[in-house]
């Protein structure tokens, strides 16, 4: 049978077909009383032949009106298929096109003697590097040391290669991984950190270098090459530059980095504010080095070693022993004290009973009922005393004071990164103030007083304006549409809960709401993210109403109303560019343990620390939740789920104790905002 004659009796089956579907569907409905005869099959029509009219157009235009959609499926994937096989053989030609070329690259030409030279060492740069840098933008500095390079040229054939397979061509260019594994092999400096400040200079002038010859029309009037010598003079040129190495090394890696991937142009005050801190960092550390309570230690009559006049003591006490990070301790029982088991694993018949003791009238018992001898008391208070104060191991307040005084905090500005909102046309006055109303507990001024007067407005370079202004919550987007995120389950079990919460936010001062979406969109200069609301409950003891917590889920993701996916708002905070510090446990216990009697101590505790931090402006629309009846609310101030709110909060408690032990009032150690306000005695039993 001809395949035209079959094909358009298939065409007739396959229409005769659908028919007895439908009538089929109908019957099965109850639309029909009468089913469908069964289904008849198609003509049999070999592989080849389809192929035929598939390859052959003439054919192909003459019969595509008998084509059934099975037999166009089929057509489709069968070119699909020669396609991808097509593609396949022309990459494989290429990349052996490529290592052809690559071989004829390799090839050694004519060698040329030249005289040895006595003067200034000469650079050379082999092809490859250019081609590497090329492929990868953000480039390492320690390839360019005098030493490095000369490894790199001696050994250029021997050094693995990768493909770059998104580049045309697919150059085969080196691999930075293993040359950095390979220069450390063999003796070499392999990272940018590790650089001392005469391998930096090196590598700093063989770069320089390097980049001007990058560009062969403009050589050193090219945009790299004038960032690069701008750059690097900047970081030696200073006074104290060597001195400092160790300080401004990172700095000037991130800042290269920066330029390397977002091409930023060199700027003079970013530099001269990031001196500033690396200046006040090294200061600060010299101080801390210096500190008595640091460099000297207590020594005793009997000590036959004393450290050389001038020397850093090695003996200094230390509240726990050092540890070693290559042995893992054995388990301790917290229940009984034994090594080689935990709490959870004791056996009172094997390690028999736990230790334990507890105040009944004043008299100590153990857990068999026995009573101790001794009896439950304060530590005393010191005595007046008529002569000199009596030895004592703790140094003097000032002393322990200075101990817990950290280096100061290097701050990220955002400045840069920041989106600027324009307010919408039409905006009321009432919506363009409650965007820019700053809420704040704290007096910027005071605080910029305080700072002043005791010298540490360097060590808290952003304090103040962010008291006045707000604080940023990391590098955020610009929005382009708005992204609501529905709330938790909970919220629509607890509405009550949720709208007692929202409302004492507001009463505060620290929300204001609720808003429609345009109204809300309106006062937030644009687009807005709503993350969702989630209810804690927290079951007390029988008789005890339960507690509930209401707070943001900062770090779900949600989606625009296209339904293309979005990040959360904790996602776009790192926090690294947000540091914090708190004093150990292993700190209060030394304080304690050197404590003098008569110490005493009591704790404070900053109510709702992270909403005492204002927002900025600009980040507002990041803070916006949805009550359980649809009303849109924003933030004035930090909420405890943003990921850099604790760092936030950190940078004014930081700077309260600060102030305080300048004040001479202290050790005060602090954790998140917990802080703990120790003071001890003088000699004569005053507390001053």
């Amino acid at each position: 049978m001809d395949i035209g004659l079959k094909l358009k009796l298939n065409f007739k089956i396959d229409k005769e077909n659908r028919k007895r579907r439908e009538k089929s569907l109908e019957f099965q409905l109850g639309n029909s009383a009468e089913d469908a005869s069964d289904i008849a099959s198609f003509v049999t029509i070999d592989t080849k032949s389809l192929d035929n009219i598939r390859k052959d157009r003439t054919i192909f235009e003459r019969l595509k009106d008998y084509l059934t959609t099975d037999t166009l499926d089929f057509f489709r994937q069968r070119n699909k298929a020669e396609e991808a096989d097509r593609r396949s053989r022309t990459r494989g030609r290429e990349e052996e096109d490529a290592e052809e070329g690559a071989r004829k690259k390799r090839k050694t030409g004519k060698v040329v003697l030249v005289p040895r030279n006595a003067g200034p060492r000469v650079i050379t740069f082999d092809t490859l590097l250019f081609d590497t840098i090329d492929a990868f933008p953000i480039f390492p500095l320690f390839l360019f040391t005098n030493k490095n390079l000369d490894l790199i040229n001696t050994h250029m054939p021997e050094l693995k290669r990768t493909k770059i397979s998104h580049i045309k061509g697919k150059p085969h260019v080196l691999d930075l991984k293993e040359i950095a594994k390979w220069v450390k092999e063999a003796g070499g400096t392999s990272h940018d950190e590790n650089l001392d400040f005469i391998q930096w200079s090196q590598a700093a002038k063989n770069f320089y270098q390097f980049e001007c010859l990058r560009d062969e029309d403009l050589g050193k009037e090219a945009p790299r090459a004038l960032f690069y010598v701008e750059h690097f003079a900047f970081f030696m040129n200073q006074q104290d530059s060597e001195d400092f190495f160790a300080y401004w090394l990172k700095v000037e890696i991130r800042l290269r980095k920066e330029h390397q991937s977002k091409l930023y142009a060199f700027d003079s005050d970013t530099y001269k504010q990031e001196w500033t801190l690396v200046r006040a960092k090294r200061i600060s550390d010299l101080k801390y080095a210096t500190s008595p309570s640091i460099s000297t230690s207590t020594q005793t009559s009997s000590s036959s070693r004393a450290p050389a006049p001038g020397a850093l003591s090695t003996t200094s006490q230390k509240p726990f022993p050092s540890g070693n990070k290559e042995r893992t301790a054995a388990p301790c029982c917290l229940g009984c004290t034994a090594h080689g088991h935990k709490l959870d694993g004791h056996d009172n018949m094997k390690n028999g009973p736990f230790c334990w003791a507890q105040n009944i009238k004043e008299l100590i018992s153990t857990p068999g009922g026995k009573k101790a001898a001794t009896r439950s008391t304060a530590a005393p208070l010191t005595t007046h005393s008529s002569g000199n104060a009596p030895f004592s191991p703790l140094s003097p307040r000032e002393d322990s004071r200075e101990s817990l005084a950290p280096p100061p905090l290097i701050f990220h500005d955002f400045a840069d990164s920041m989106f600027t909102r324009r307010a919408l046309p039409g905006s009321s006055a009432e919506h363009l103030k409650l965007y820019e109303q700053i809420v704040t507990p704290y007096n910027a001024n005071a605080f910029e007083h305080e700072l002043k007067t005791h010298n540490l407005l360097d060590w808290h370079l952003l304090l103040v304006n962010i008291l006045r202004n707000g604080t940023p919550l990391g590098e955020m987007p610009q929005l382009t549409k708005s992204i609501i995120i529905p709330n938790h389950m909970l919220v629509a079990k607890f509405p009550q809960v949720v709208k007692d919460y929202l409302a004492e936010e507001k009463s505060k001062g620290q929300m204001l709401g609720p808003f429609l979406l345009r109204e809300i969109e309106s006062i937030m200069h644009g687009h807005i993210m709503s993350s969702p609301l989630i209810v804690a409950e927290q079951v007390q003891a029988p008789g005890i109403p339960t507690k509930f917590r209401v707070c943001q889920h900062l770090s779900k993701e949600g989606k625009d109303e296209d339904g293309n996916q979005f990040p959360s708002v904790n996602s776009f905070i790192t926090k690294d560019l947000f540091p914090t510090s708190f004093d150990a446990a292993s700190k209060v216990a030394e304080l304690i343990s050197l404590a003098p009697p008569g110490t005493q101590a009591c704790t404070i505790d900053i109510a709702k620390f992270h909403r005492t931090i204002p927002l900025i402006p600009h980040h507002k629309p990041f803070l916006v939740a949805q009550d359980p009846d649809g009303g849109f609310w924003a933030d004035h101030c930090y909420c405890f789920g943003a990921a850099s709110a604790s760092s936030s909060a950190g940078m004014v408690s930081g700077a309260v104790i600060d102030i305080w032990r300048e004040k001479g009032i202290g050790p005060i150690p602090k954790y998140e905002d917990d802080l703990l306000a120790i003071r001890s005695p003088n000699a004569i039993g005053n507390y001053c």
